[in-house]
């Protein structure tokens, strides 16, 4: 049984590069995708991984396979679309932090049906990620519903990621009930500050923590960029600061967390084996992953290795205590 299964968007992310000398950009592209770029980061942490999403019958489809095949994930459950193209975005850079224009609609990734896939093998897993972004519009939205549901019957561990792009969905209020209606089928629940916010109205997680716990969830993550991030449980509650970088883009941060969270979860044995300081420690490790993460342009390419984030832990300790 294999750790993870992610489900959902495998996006080529277009990266502006400078020219030298030059006002315009040009573009490199890069693999990414929210379920993509968790998949990755799980796998190269140490998590044996699937990814089961959608490419169309081109290069960017079939670089996506090399980049995802170098990392160790299987793509066993990723089938070609010959009639639509690999989804892909324009990424902007303002000092590191990223904004998107998509081009996503009529798009593969948004064309995948559970009838293209083994279900059973795919649900081979103790734990099953979830973007927000599957739930843009059908056929995906409806196949990954039908997945949680079965999921949740054999007590496979869900984990859910907000994901919000307001760009992609009927406003806040609309994407929140669509959140609500999942809440019952999901044990580990996250997004970012700024997403609890717009969503949920509050970016205070003893409130909103509480709030989503009472629906379902065991466990509620936040991201809270240069501060760190924080888990909620009924029980207790603890928040981590962030690692130094030097930051040249933030693409992929979060997921990259995600995937270092789950890997955490994993290494440990699962939810119920992780006592306050196993969750305490998947913060730290995770927030020093997706530091890594940051230092260079796009997604997948900077995601680090295990060794890679005990080593950053290490020297950002030795620099602490150097104060």
């Amino acid at each position: 049984m294999r750790g993870l299964t992610a489900i959902g968007d495998i996006i080529v992310d277009y990266s502006p590069v400078s020219y030298s000398g030059k006002s315009a950009h040009a573009f490199e592209a890069n693999v990414g995708g929210t379920a993509a770029n968790c998949a990755v980061a799980a796998s190269r942490l140490g998590t044996e991984t699937m990814l089961v999403g959608k490419t169309g019958d081109d290069f960017m489809g079939a670089y996506s396979r090399q980049v995802f095949a170098a990392s160790g994930v299987d793509t066993r459950m990723m089938p070609t679309d010959p009639e639509t193209f690999t989804s892909h975005t324009f990424v902007s850079l303002d000092n590191g932090e990223r904004s998107f224009s998509f081009s996503i609609f009529g798009s593969a990734y948004l064309n995948l049906r559970l009838s293209e896939i083994d279900i059973n093998e795919l649900l081979d897993t103790r734990m099953l990620y979830v973007s927000g972004m599957n739930f843009v519009q059908d056929p995906i939205s409806s196949a990954t519903r039908e997945l949680m549901d079965r999921a949740h019957a054999k007590n496979v561990t869900i984990v859910l990621d907000m994901n919000y792009r307001a760009f992609l969905f009927d406003g806040a209020q609309a994407f929140a009930r669509v959140m609500d209606s999942l809440l019952p089928f999901v044990d580990v629940f996250k997004g970012s500050r700024e997403e609890f916010e717009i969503v949920f109205g509050s970016d205070d997680l003893d409130v909103v923590g509480s709030r989503i716990v009472s629906a379902g969830p065991r466990l509620v993550v936040m991201t809270e960029d240069i501060e760190g991030a924080s888990y909620f449980r009924k029980s207790d509650s603890a928040h981590v600061g962030t690692v130094p970088a030097a930051v040249v883009d933030t693409t992929g941060a979060g997921d990259c967390f995600m995937g270092a969270f789950v890997a955490c979860i994993d290494r440990c044995g699962g939810l119920d084996a992780m006592t306050e300081d196993d969750f305490t420690e998947a913060l730290a490790f995770s927030n020093a992953a997706a530091a890594i993460c940051t230092e260079d342009l796009g997604a997948i390419d900077p995601m680090p290795h295990i060794q890679d984030v005990f080593d950053r832990r290490r020297a950002t300790d030795l620099q602490t205590a150097g104060r």
